[in-house]
């Protein structure tokens, strides 16, 4: 009968043995998904709550709403002097008032749900969800400013550019943002 006494492998045999194929983690997907849907809905929630009149959400939404119209009237500005800003409304030839549904948080928040859910290092996820964000206040603004010229050169078509169109288009365009984002998270494991 042979001795059956434990080898040693080594470093050379131990890494070999850690480049060996593991299984795929077939929970993986179930884990993002529950993962996101819970991040999803806690910041939905948050963000949808009906907060009291005049309290400190209010307040703050009222800040961030006038600085939202007033980035995009200074980018509309550049492209027609007689535009003006006051408080959330932007002038012109055609006004917009900029609201809580106007500022790109939805699709946002799912982006950032996305990239909080997805299994990469969290300075990579930071990273990521600073670059989302920054994207989407970017289209956001672009989205504004076309609702603008639509509303001057085809107002029978703003309602639908405005509630049918540019709602899709912008959650597609952030599921395409961490398609890419999820993909450079993914390189750096």
């Amino acid at each position: 009968m042979a001795d059956e006494t434990p080898v040693a492998l080594g470093h050379i045999g131990a890494a070999a043995l850690q480049n060996e194929p593991r299984e795929p983690d077939r929970r993986a997907p179930l884990r993002f998904a529950l993962a996101f849907v819970a991040v999803a809905a806690a910041l939905l929630t948050a963000y949808c709550y009906p907060y009291e009149k005049g309290g400190w959400f209010e307040h703050g939404l009222a800040a961030y709403l006038r600085g939202y119209a007033r980035m995009a009237g200074t980018v509309l500005g550049w492209l027609e002097p007689g535009i003006t800003i006051s408080d959330r409304t932007i002038s012109g030839r055609f006004s917009l008032v900029i609201v809580k549904s106007c500022d790109g948080m939805e699709p946002t928040i799912l982006l950032l749900a996305a990239i909080a859910a997805f299994p990469a290092h969290w300075s990579r996820r930071v990273r990521a969800a600073a670059l989302g964000v920054l994207l989407l206040v970017f289209v956001n603004l672009i989205r504004i400013c076309t609702l603008y010229y639509v509303g001057i050169h085809v107002p029978s078509w703003f309602e639908f550019a405005h509630l049918e169109l540019w709602p899709l288009l912008f959650i597609a365009i952030a599921a395409l943002i961490f398609v890419r984002l999820a993909s450079w998270m993914r390189a750096g494991a």
